[in-house]
């Protein structure tokens, strides 16, 4: 389905993910997601109104800045977007950067698992329900994304 890879600056094109991605995790999504695409990023939803609220959610910024401190700016505010999340190495290959959290609290909803990755000028979060699983859902879910973003 994917014969082209999403570039800089595409919009809804960077809900890269399918349903059949998702799958083999026994995560349940909509056939196509709702997209919010707007000048600060790209905001793929799904399943749910969020992935705080037990939804699932890709978020896409790219390009993330203009400058080494712009983009270290929007790595900050993704992982600062969950405050009571502890973020650990998540070990991703080919990436500058790769946290995860497998338990995050949300207040009034299940806790979520989500990460935050940066390779050069892109940065995504993916947040979908935790689980015993989660932590390789976001590592495998991941890997895909960065092989249908151009670098």
């Amino acid at each position: 389905m994917y014969a082209q890879t999403a570039t800089r600056g595409s919009g809804e094109k960077l809900c890269v993910l399918t349903q059949a991605d998702f799958k083999p995790f026994g995560t349940l999504v909509y056939s196509k997601p709702d997209v919010h695409a707007d000048q600060n990023g790209t905001y793929c939803v799904y399943r749910g109104k969020s992935g705080a609220t037990g939804g699932v959610e890709l978020d896409v910024f790219y390009p993330a800045g203009s400058t080494p401190d712009e983009i270290k700016t929007t790595m900050a505010n993704v992982l600062g977007s969950d405050p009571k999340a502890t973020y650990e190495p998540e070990h991703l290959p080919g990436v500058d950067e790769s946290l995860v959290s497998t338990n995050v609290p949300s207040p009034g909803y299940f806790p979520f698992a989500a990460n935050a990755v940066r390779r050069g000028d892109l940065i995504f979060s993916i947040s979908l329900p935790a689980s015993p699983f989660s932590k390789n859902e976001l590592l495998k879910l991941s890997e895909i994304v960065l092989s249908r973003i151009a670098k």
